[in-house]
């Protein structure tokens, strides 16, 4: 079962729609945000 599978089977039929949302928010509040612009960057070649 995925994050967001398992997130919505938690919530209330009128918030399950916005797990579509919360996990497009990941980058923003994660700690390891700036691991993937690095490694984001290192794909680009910049």
């Amino acid at each position: 079962m995925t994050l967001r599978r398992s997130l919505s089977a938690k919530l209330p039929p009128p918030l399950k729609p916005l797990t579509q949302f919360i996990y497009n928010y990941w980058w923003s509040w994660t700690s390891e945000r700036g691991s993937l612009f690095r490694v984001l960057a290192a794909d680009s070649g910049v």
